[in-house]
């Protein structure tokens, strides 16, 4: 894994998130906001079973990864996942039972985290086997179906449940070609050797993902039983559009670099190198997203979402930013010391700190100023779980920073606010658009991120190349 194919799970993450977005806007648009708020409770819903349940197993999978024991470790991975799936279902028919769930929403929830298992399980084997091409396929493939098979299910019924279940077989369908190449040698019997590894390495993780899976989601979940759904339409549209453009950058260095460096040695210097230039790229990233966000987010989401949904934009929009520039540098840099440093402790600690943070403001604040407030616990729970790592890695210097670049282009950023500032009040979102395209594009040709030098040569006409 190298500058290469970092810039190609770039473009395709890139690709995909574009295809989110639009999701996102058609679904706004078909569905009412009760069910489009509804779809997305059950999401969240779905995401802390998987949370709790899978996710675990996953993160272990990377960690214990060799390429030598490459199929017998997803011969057990796939073996452990189908144990924990037979182990969640009694608890959603038991929810059915006590009327906790519908019928309905139950099978959709189902549906949606069985994609999330097959979907997610297919590209972490893949991208440990370092598949990019297949991983690459996938991710675009999912972006495409989630958005026909969701555009088709709201043109047939105005359903919640529907919806969930839409977007749940589109992911299992999307993992095809990562499993169909899979197939052919991917996976072999375990052994039980095997199976222990990755439970002894993964069990630790259980508490800690599955608080940080319902950490992530409280704000909606309270959100809902105050407000109601519709209140979640509009506050999870938001929410969702401004994650996606910083989420899938992150997966894509997380995809790039740090598998590469989880493949060195401990003693090789090249692994430093290669978490220091993650650390470069995802703060640069971070940095020039705010900027957009802040400068353009409010013509961009009126642009997208239906009419309605940002009624409410500035008193959600800054606390989104922040709390999503901090997710990220925790989840794709910090959070990954857990491949690191062999212990999960640091994120047992995270999870704890974000959800009690998360917890307590969404009570105490989302009554007062309802999605504004929801926004504000969010955001206050991502800087507790990000402050938690900080702290941690202090004396350990687990995952390295480069302080120098980091300086370099955060002061470079702070220029271009200003500029970009000012192009918006003399002319408006189109020159700012183009004060922060090349303000991006100068910095990542100084330091070539994602290799864009070789990115950019490619793209040149044929005729300058002959």
């Amino acid at each position: 894994m190298n500058d290469r194919h970092a810039s190609l799970y770039l473009v395709s993450r890139l690709a995909a998130a574009v295809l989110n977005i639009v999701s996102v806007a058609v679904f706004t648009r078909l569905a009412t906001p009760d069910v489009y708020g509804g779809y997305l409770v059950g999401f969240a819903t779905g995401f802390v079973v998987f949370g709790t349940a899978f996710q675990w197993l996953l993160h272990a999978h990377f960690g214990v990864y060799q390429p030598q024991q490459a199929a017998r470790l997803a011969g057990a991975l796939a073996a452990l996942l189908g144990v924990a799936g037979a182990a969640v279902a009694p608890f959603l028919v038991i929810a059915t039972i006590l009327s906790w769930l519908d019928v309905g929403a139950a099978i959709g929830i189902a549906v949606l985290v069985a994609g999330f298992v097959v979907q997610i399980g297919a590209v972490e084997v893949g991208r440990a086997r370092l598949m990019v091409h297949e991983v690459t396929a996938a991710g675009l493939l999912r972006g495409v179906l989630m958005l026909v098979f969701g555009t088709l299910a709201l043109l047939i019924t105005q359903s919640a449940p529907a919806l969930l279940a839409a977007v749940g077989l589109a992911q299992i369908v999307a993992a095809l070609p990562v499993l169909l190449t899979l197939r052919r040698g991917g996976f072999a019997r375990p052994t039980r050797a095997d199976l222990e590894s990755i439970v002894r390495y993964g069990g630790p993780l259980i508490i800690a993902l599955g608080v940080t899976a319902l950490a992530l989601n409280t704000d909606r979940l309270v959100l809902e039983r105050i407000a109601g759904a519709a209140a979640v339409a509009h506050y999870g549209a938001m929410s969702d559009v401004v994650r996606q453009g910083f989420v899938v950058l992150g997966e894509a260095i997380a995809a790039a670099y740090l598998s590469q460096a989880k493949a060195m040695s401990p003693t090789n210097p090249s692994r430093t190198v290669a978490l220091r230039r993650a650390f470069t790229t995802l703060w640069t990233i971070i940095l020039f997203g705010t900027l957009g966000w802040l400068l353009l987010g409010e013509t961009l989401l009126g642009a997208l979402l239906a009419p309605g949904y940002v009624d409410e934009v500035h008193a959600v929009l800054p606390a989104l930013v922040l709390g999503t520039a901090c997710l990220v540098l925790r989840a794709y840099y910090f959070g990954q010391a857990i491949y690191f440093a062999g212990s999960a402790r640091r994120e047992v600690l995270a999870s704890l700190a974000m959800l009690g943070v998360a917890a307590a403001g969404a009570l105490l604040l989302i009554p007062a100023w309802g999605i504004g407030g929801a926004a504000l616990s969010f955001a206050l729970g991502q800087v507790a779980a990000l402050a938690v790592f900080l702290i941690a890695d202090r004396h350990t210097r687990v995952m390295p920073i480069d302080w120098r670049k980091a300086a370099e282009a955060t002061a470079w950023s702070a220029v271009t606010g200003a500029v970009g500032l000012m192009a918006l009040l003399l002319a408006g979102w189109w020159l700012v658009l183009l004060v922060l395209a090349i303000s991006s594009i100068w910095l990542a040709l100084r330091w070539n991120l994602f290799d864009i030098r070789a990115l950019l040569g490619q793209m040149a006409p044929s005729s300058r190349r002959q």
